[in-house]
């Protein structure tokens, strides 16, 4: 039996197609188009059980496209999932977020996890280990806030999201970096800190497109794993057909 997994992002869209826990395939692409799951889907069996996750707002053709194609179930806050949900307005999470964390679940069976995901914004989710979802905390990520220098000054230029070697930046383009970046490393590891503070058995994912930038610099232990979301989907899925 072939499962899909559609994880659709902010910046990024994956998709993988699985054999019981054998990936078969996987394709991934910054456009949101018919024809990349039109492509994908060439040699995915009629029907097969699939899962999607979205933060954006999806054309009514992708959709269609999806639905004719495949068995699809859409993430939201009515579905099944395999741990308790303490979310106040569960139906304001972010679907990618609660994915993480039941990925993390899946990966660190009984421990308390942190689940760090640096994409567009800096999101922290917390999952307990009796699989309590206890919440987390949303930030700026690190292009959003190089973002925002540039917009809201009339001057300062748009740079790339690089490490900053030095606290001390000797340019302008150096000072952002400088700003941006360490500041966010800063606050990470303040976060970590905090954790572990409550929680002496912590283990710490990070994920998300610049999850490799943050972790070669932090001074906390962590476990890179860019496809979170995609393993917890399939825990979701798999979860759903078990009932």
């Amino acid at each position: 039996m072939i499962q899909v997994i559609i994880d659709i992002g902010n910046t990024l869209v994956k998709i993988s197609a699985y054999c019981n826990s054998e990936c078969l395939k996987s394709d991934r692409s910054t456009e949101l188009s018919v024809s990349f799951f039109e492509d994908f889907l060439k040699e995915v069996p009629e029907k097969s059980k699939a899962i999607l996750s979205s933060v954006r707002n999806l054309d009514a053709k992708i959709l269609q496209v999806l639905n004719e194609k495949l068995c699809l179930m859409e993430l939201n806050s009515k579905t099944l999932i395999p741990i308790s949900n303490h979310y106040s307005t569960p139906e304001t999470l972010g679907s990618d977020r609660l994915a993480a964390v039941i990925g993390a679940a899946f990966l660190f069976q009984k421990a308390n996890v942190l689940v760090i995901d640096a994409g567009s914004c800096i999101t922290w989710d917390f999952i307990d280990q009796n699989k309590n979802y206890l919440g987390g905390g949303i930030a700026p990520g690190f292009q959003m806030r190089l973002q925002a220098i540039h917009n809201f000054t009339a001057k300062l230029p748009l740079i790339k999201s690089e490490f900053a070697s030095d606290l001390l930046g000797k340019s302008t383009e150096e000072a952002i970096k400088a700003g941006c970046v360490n500041a966010v490393v800063l606050e990470m590891d303040a976060v970590i800190d905090k954790f572990k503070e409550r929680y002496l058995d912590l283990k710490v994912i990070l994920c998300g497109g610049d999850a490799g930038l943050i972790q070669k610099e932090i001074k906390n232990n962590t476990f890179v794993h860019p496809d979170l979301v995609q393993i917890g989907l399939k825990e979701i899925l798999d979860f759903n057909e078990d009932k």
